[in-house]
């Protein structure tokens, strides 16, 4: 715009009469256009540059606000960035994090662990793994950490970002009950050889019991319980001895069909596990059980079932708390899907809007590709948003979307150029999508724009699974491939990004142009531990 302003202000020199008045008055007009021109192009920075700052401003909302915490570190373990909520896990202020070494703040035996994980983060892998750390107040912190390396514009490794899900709770849960089940094996064991050798012996282990014992006939009437059992209920053995345990108001009506099975199974001669049920105590509050059903035989005949059980209330609690937390991160990565999809979104329509300011037929060529990039990786956002399972798409309705879109913005009709699927119904992570999608794109676009110059013949792609190898094929029947092609030296930008994005799946690319133009790329899912 300056040149042709400032040409045609020579122009005037060479072509416009003598009149100084004249020559002047084109001048101001020219100086008027361009500062018109001038504040109308601010405008329209200044509005770009609001719109990507609410956006970060809302990124950095939600990486500050999440339930989990964030940690960013380099190749050596020092600490880049941490956000307030792994602040709160460790008790520490931001500044006595950042810039720390992670070492400071885990025990010696974890370091090996952390090293290792390091190191495969920074190769590109992504990993699962629970951490232990050391809390400021000198306590302990378990977490399930997610780890994935982090990349710069260049694709270049810059850093390690790390995802913490606070599960101390569920640690120490876990092992109250290992040790709640280890101690009630040893003490089945330990009773049953008892009750073997001593009558007596039997009666003091069965009445002073903590645990909750009944003695069950076939019938299912109740022959004896301990005294831990007549406190939980509530009422005196008289009250309980000799009726069927159906006739307790202690069990839930839905746990009655439920034991009443173990039971006939017992019966049957069948070994059965330890099983949950419910108990109503003396005051009305509901108590959670681990049941141990144990025959007693006589010349081989069941003749009594010995029930102990074990209160695992508080360790439901625990459990019921920590399944609500897994609710609400699923809830969370939920909406950072659809974040990043309306951002995705807000970026494309950016680049649709530059292109109305682009004359060159070449730039607004470069604007448009990039724009149907975005759109392929904002779709598997949307994808996953709006599927029941986070981490896996359904591929097939993900390509017959965008290539449906591909061929609309090209605007071809349906009876010009035909688009055929060949693929099995395949679902796969966001990490190898993103990158198939990408390729499906770039590849299916260079068909459009250079395989068809009568506008007739046909695109096909297929996706096929053997045991775990993928093949993906993308071919045309167009004019094909100059004969000195060579997909390693290209220098089409489309064609070495797709270079690029199989050697991101670990694959590998071949081409056959006998017959129009066929890519044929060979490649495996790429490994991801699950989110929950």
């Amino acid at each position: 715009m300056s040149l042709f302003l400032a040409s045609l202000l020579l122009l005037t020199e060479l072509i416009t009469p003598v009149d100084v008045f004249v020559q002047e008055v084109l001048r101001a007009i020219i100086l008027v256009s361009v500062s018109v021109i001038t504040v109308f192009i601010s405008e329209k920075i200044e509005k770009t540059q609001i719109k990507l700052a609410i956006s970060e401003e809302k990124y950095r909302n939600i990486v500050e606000t999440t339930h989990e915490g964030i940690v960013v570190g380099d190749i050596q373990g020092t600490i880049l960035y941490v956000n307030q909520r792994m602040c709160e896990l460790l008790g520490y202020e931001r500044e006595e994090l950042e810039n720390h070494n992670i070492f400071e703040f885990t025990p010696e035996d974890e370091r090996d662990i952390l090293v290792e994980t390091r190191k495969k983060v920074a190769e590109g892998e992504r990993i699962a793994f629970y951490p232990e750390f050391r809390r400021k107040d000198g306590s302990k912190l378990w977490t399930l950490a997610q780890a994935s390396p982090l990349y710069d514009d260049q694709g270049q490794y810059m850093a390690n970002l790390y995802m913490h899900s606070d599960i101390t709770e569920l640690k120490k849960a876990r092992k109250a009950l290992e040790v709640s089940y280890a101690q009630l094996e040893n003490k089945v064991e330990e009773r049953t050889r008892e009750l073997n050798e001593s009558e007596e012996k039997y009666r003091k282990l069965f009445e002073k019991n903590p645990d909750y014992n009944i003695l069950f006939d076939t019938n299912g009437v109740i022959r004896e319980v301990n005294e831990a059992t007549v406190k939980m209920m509530g009422l005196s053995k008289d009250e309980i001895v000799g009726k069927k345990f159906t006739e307790l108001e202690s069990i839930p009506p839905e746990n009655v069909s439920s034991i009443l099975g173990e039971l006939f199974r017992i019966l049957e001669g069948k070994e059965i596990k330890p099983f949950e049920s419910k108990f109503i105590d003396g005051n009305g509050d509901i108590h959670y059980i681990i049941i141990h059903a144990i025959p007693f035989l006589e010349k081989g005949k069941v003749e009594r079932i010995l029930g102990i059980g074990a209160d695992i209330t508080q360790l439901k609690k625990a459990e019921n708390k920590i399944l609500s937390s897994l609710s609400e991160k699923e809830a969370l990565l939920r909406e950072i899907h659809h974040r990043v999809n309306n951002n995705m979104q807000i970026i494309s329509s950016l680049l649709n809007l530059q292109t109305l300011y682009v004359h060159e037929e070449e730039t607004k060529e470069v604007l448009q590709d990039s724009q149907r990039r975005v759109k392929s990786m904002a779709m598997v956002h949307e994808k996953l948003y709006r599927a029941g399972d986070l981490s896996h798409i359904k591929f097939k309705e993900y390509t017959e979307k965008l290539v449906s879109d591909i061929f609309s913005t090209y605007n071809r009709r349906t009876g010009d150029i035909k688009f055929i699927l060949n693929m099995d119904e395949i679902e796969l992570n966001m990490e190898t999508a993103i990158p198939l999608g990408l390729i499906i794109n770039e590849l299916v676009t260079n068909s459009l724009k250079f395989a068809f110059p009568e506008n007739e013949g046909s695109i096909t792609i297929e996706l096929e699974n053997n045991n775990g190898q993928f093949v993906l094929t993308v071919a045309d029947d167009g004019i094909g491939l100059p004969p000195d092609f060579d997909l390693n030296k290209t220098h089409s930008l489309g064609l070495r990004l797709v270079n690029s994005l199989v050697i991101q799946l670990d694959g590998e690319i071949s081409m056959d142009s006998s017959q129009g133009a066929e890519y044929k790329i060979t490649f495996r899912e790429l490994d991801y531990s699950g989110r929950f």
